[in-house]
């Protein structure tokens, strides 16, 4: 309501827009008593994310973006978003944009009473704890790290190479799908350390956990080089870590600070990640090019300015890139959508461009752009596949068996079961956030592969030498 209060006079105090906002407090409100009634919050994970997705990325960025405009700001809106955004900067876009958020953010809290009553009503369920072995045989653990370091060793140096994976650039389309087995080898190392990063967390193994850490660590700086990624340090570190931590009841204080830290050295680099991926996007453009291109982000690295109001400049940018209410803007003039399910179908299996072709006919960038895609966003993604209809029962089934999935897991008595929540988490923020539905079929084939893979050397070699009980005690 707050917002409303500071923005209602921006649109002519719109009844429309007053009642919308009600409805938003009221709901708000509603779901955050359903979530205090559950005592454990790890059984809430996929449904808090999700949460957190539309109070910041549609709410707090709808308020966010009216109060720049309220100020003349709209062309820093286009430098955090795109340029093209500007032109659907008006009170009817903002308030048709608002209004699709709406439907999907009823929806979800619809689906959140129906988990509530349905799912958590049938009785709670515990993450299992770590099975604690005496006997590691730390020749395999050497080996299977090893393996790991080769592995992201060799796949870095492919990917640098052929430019595979790269963001904002091009890559080379290779032959006999190597791109995606380049991509699938990392993936594969990145959920086998995280595998071990679980199970020696404990005083027991703790050298090996450090070590664990360390490799991860090593990964996420392997992402930043390869794919001038300026988020792989939370991505592909933080997120991961705190996911295990918080599934597992481990958090402490000096973990709380640990990942706080992750995100704050994230925020201080993130200039630096920047100028990176320029020289890797523009390196055929030559030494005097490049240094032009840097100098345009000179007040990037000015720590007294950073200090002064670069902090909030910071924080928006950063708010900017959980896709959300800013993408919903570029369907604001789509009043019609035909509903057209052989695209739809052939978005999930991957046999279309569904990000590039929304970057290109939507966002108004052209055929010529192919080194850029910008994500629809659920909300977004969702009306432009069904219309309000895609979006409630879109926004639903996501919630639904996102949770029920989690439910399954968390009780389940799999030796794998963190690494398929952090899988879960996982997708949950890709389709939460970015609304990226390409090939998303193939994406959760892939994940059960690695899941079924590393739960069958777990059962059957037993590489760790852990002394596993009876299946109904055993644990990841």
């Amino acid at each position: 309501m707050y917002g409303w209060i500071i923005t209602k006079e921006f649109f002519g105090n719109d009844i429309n827009y007053l009642l919308l906002t009600i409805l938003a407090t009221l709901l708000t409100i509603i779901i955050v008593l359903v979530f205090c009634r559950v005592n454990n919050l790890v059984q809430l994970a996929p449904l808090l994310m999700l949460f957190a997705v539309f109070i910041l990325a549609y709410f707090l960025k709808f308020f966010i973006i009216v109060n720049l405009m309220i100020n003349n700001e709209e062309e820093y809106i286009g430098y955090l978003v795109s340029p093209h955004i500007v032109e659907f900067l008006n009170k009817d876009n903002l308030l048709r944009s608002y209004k699709l958020t709406m439907y999907g953010y009823a929806a979800f809290c619809f689906s959140v009473i129906i988990t509530y009553f349905v799912i958590f009503k049938s009785g709670q369920y515990i993450l299992k704890q770590n099975i604690t072995s005496e006997f590691m045989n730390k020749k395999y653990i050497v080996i299977y790290f090893s393996v790991c370091f080769l592995l992201i060793v060799i796949s870095s140096l492919l990917s640098i190479n052929y430019r595979v994976g790269i963001h904002g650039g091009e890559a080379l389309e290779l032959p006999f799908k190597l791109n995606a087995i380049i991509h699938y080898f990392r993936l594969f190392s990145f959920y086998f350390i995280l595998l071990i990063v679980s199970w020696t967390d404990n005083k027991k193994h703790e050298i090996l956990w450090i070590t664990s850490v360390g490799m991860l660590a090593f990964y996420a700086i392997s992402q930043i080089i390869v794919e001038a990624s300026r988020g792989a340090l939370m991505s592909s570190f933080a997120i991961p870590l705190g996911v295990i931590w918080f599934v597992s009841n481990k958090f402490s204080r000096k973990r709380w600070i640990f990942i706080l830290s992750s995100i704050v050295l994230t925020m201080i680099f993130r200039p630096i990640f920047t100028a990176y991926r320029i020289i890797q996007n523009n390196f055929d453009l030559g030494i005097i090019a490049n240094i032009n291109e840097l100098y345009n982000y000179k007040y990037y690295l000015d720590i007294g300015s950073m200090a002064y109001q670069g902090i909030y400049y910071l924080f928006n940018e950063l708010l900017f890139r959980i896709i959300g209410i800013d993408s919903v803007l570029y369907f604001s003039n789509l009043t019609t959508v035909k509903i057209d399910i052989p695209w739809i179908v052939s978005v999930i299996l991957g046999t279309e461009n569904f990000s590039g072709r929304f970057t290109q006919e939507i966002v108004g960038y052209g055929e010529t752009i192919t080194t850029h895609y910008a994500a629809p966003s659920l909300i977004g993604g969702l009306y432009w596949m069904g219309g309000f209809i895609g979006i409630v029962i879109g926004v639903m089934i996501i919630t639904i068996i996102t949770q029920y999935l989690w439910r399954r897991v968390i009780s389940s008595n799999w030796m794998t079961n963190r690494l398929i929540l952090i899988m879960i988490v996982f997708m949950v923020l890709r389709i939460g956030i970015e609304g990226a539905f390409d090939g998303i079929i193939r994406e959760v084939f892939m994940s059960v592969v690695i899941a079924v893979f590393f739960e069958y050397i777990c059962r059957s070699n037993n590489p760790f030498k852990i002394d596993v009980p009876a299946r109904s005690h055993a644990v990841c």
